[in-house]
């Protein structure tokens, strides 16, 4: 096995590339459930009220939340210990095995509880997997690109889960233009699902043929000399930044149930609107880590929360008055590029700032915290605060108060970019 450190550039991005598409496969998969969430509500926890059941898979959605601080603790340690590859191979049988028993389970109508048990156990083994993936995958895709392009190694992360998400929308379209809404609720959705199991086998042998990036720190050459942020700053700092992040980005991805739900949009309709946030989800992510290699970490984590918090309420209400396609279009691709764009920077600033010997469990568990804390309640709390407050407009307000946290971290967010980061104290003494 080469390290990763010993490959030419252009087999280093190849790998980095390979990383990427395992990436999204895996969030195709978890992300296809947030889609389909009302479809999957009708079949494990069927209502008189639409809006309990929709409740319902909603919390077991969140449900797979929990799972991802245990699973970012052990498949990091596994990933620090052993290397990023295996960790990146375990995450994605398991990922496997979660959506393989959430297709196959059968509906309430058939076994009663014991359907939405199973589906219960399943979103928290799909949770446990995505929880590892993510600080193995994106610390792996950092190592893998040259100092001076690890914003834009950060920014493969943000592009898996946007191209996941896209493909997810447009399997989620063809279903709905070929199904109708009674079969779309009746297997469907396991059809999307189901299409993201018969890629993990591809997806495994691409992994199972990647090189290793972890190394030694000795070894390492690393571009920032051995001098390292304060780990508590870094943590608290990029944990407000995760949790604005996480709330923003779970606003946006309710856009397909908030078409249907609120604004009387058919299923094509907002799986039409969902397309186009998640194509701007992966320009954003692009722009963004180009723009943090260019102008630094801190820079990028400041404009777009500014931009958020500004933009957030004002959209919304244009969204809501005007209850217009192309309206709905532009603001959603609006939000989610911005989201996205500031999203590559805090993945660089976090995966430079920690040690390269903690470096998987510290970007696992600063990431999965507040996903957790926050990614599991944000679509139930917005489905909540629209039916309290008796407006949609309620989202805006949510989202505009995410990005004051973001905020708040991004002014406080130390500078990892090798362009502007200051050199330690030792290095400003005279020769």
């Amino acid at each position: 096995m080469h390290d990763l450190a010993t490959l030419p550039p252009d087999q280093s991005r190849r790998a980095g590339v390979a990383a990427t598409i395992g990436c999204a496969l895996e969030w195709y998969d978890f992300l296809t459930y947030a889609f389909f969430a009302i479809q999957i509500g009708n079949t494990f926890f069927p209502s008189l009220s639409p809006y309990l059941s929709l409740m319902a898979s909603l919390a077991t959605f969140g449900v797979g939340f929990l799972a991802r601080p245990v699973g970012a603790y052990v498949l990091g340690h596994y990933g620090d210990r052993h290397g990023r590859r295996p960790a990146m191979l375990i995450s994605m049988v398991l990922m496997g095995l979660g959506i393989l028993l959430l297709v196959i389970t059968p509906g309430y109508a058939t076994i009663g509880w014991a359907a939405p048990i199973i589906a219960v156990i399943a979103r928290l083994i799909q949770g446990f997997a995505v929880g590892g993936e993510v600080g193995a995958s994106s610390v792996y895709m950092v190592e893998a690109a040259p100092p001076h392009l690890r914003g834009l190694g950060a920014s493969m992360q943000g592009i898996a889960q946007g191209v996941g998400n896209v493909a997810g929308t447009l399997v989620g379209l063809a279903l709905s233009l070929w199904l109708s809404a009674e079969l779309m609720s009746d297997y469907g959705w396991r059809i999307a699902m189901a299409l993201g199991i018969v890629v993990i086998p591809f997806a495994l042998y691409i992994r199972r043929n990647l090189p290793e990036t972890r190394r030694d720190e000795e070894q390492a050459g690393d571009a920032q000399g051995g001098s390292y942020p304060s780990l508590t700053k870094l943590v608290l700092t990029v944990s407000a930044l995760i949790a604005g992040g996480t709330m923003s980005t779970y606003t946006i991805s309710y856009v397909a149930t908030f078409g249907q739900a609120q604004l009387g949009f058919s299923v094509t309709q907002a799986m039409l609107v969902q397309l186009g946030a998640n194509i701007a989800f992966v320009m954003g992510a692009l722009a963004g880590g180009l723009f943090s290699d260019r102008f630094g970490r801190k820079a990028g984590a400041i404009s777009c929360s500014v931009l958020l918090v500004t933009l957030a309420v004002p959209g919304f209400m244009l969204i809501t008055g005007s209850r217009s396609m192309p309206v709905f279009v532009l603001c959603s691709v609006l939000f989610s590029f911005v989201a996205q764009f500031r999203g590559s920077s805090v993945y660089a600033a976090l995966a430079e700032g920690a040690h390269p010997a903690i470096r998987t469990r510290v970007f696992g568990l600063v990431y999965a915290l507040p996903v957790t804390i926050f990614g599991s309640v944000t679509q139930l709390a917005l489905t909540w605060l629209i039916k309290t407050a008796g407006t949609p407009v309620a989202a805006g307000w949510f989202l505009a108060g995410a990005n004051v946290v973001a905020l708040v971290g991004a002014l406080f967010l130390p500078e990892t970019s090798a362009r502007y980061r200051k050199p330690p104290a030792a290095q400003l003494l005279p020769a």
